[in-house]
């Protein structure tokens, strides 16, 4: 089925449903995605997220962080000076 007829029928085209769940659109359907799809948006979802958590954007998901790189980052913290890294510590009052 050409891809016009596809959306026409409903059926989201595999090049427009990519696209959306590239920019994390709700259209975004990731069962209709090859593995190697999903494998790399799950990169590109996943280095994003480090960006943002280095930015303190509050998209920021620090859960989904691993242990090798939460021992990164202590160490990256640990020589702050060394390695141009800015350390605060928020307290409520």
């Amino acid at each position: 089925m050409p891809a016009a007829a596809a959306v026409a029928a409903g059926t989201p085209d595999t090049a427009s449903n990519l696209r959306a769940c590239r920019n994390r659109q709700p259209e975004c359907d990731r069962s209709l995605l090859t593995l190697s799809e999903v494998s790399d948006l799950a990169r590109a979802d996943h280095a994003r997220n480090v960006t943002d958590c280095r930015n303190a954007v509050a998209a920021c998901d620090r859960s989904s962080f691993g242990l090798a790189e939460v021992m990164k980052a202590y160490d990256t913290f640990g020589n702050a000076a060394r390695e141009r890294a800015l350390k605060v510590v928020l307290h409520s009052a």
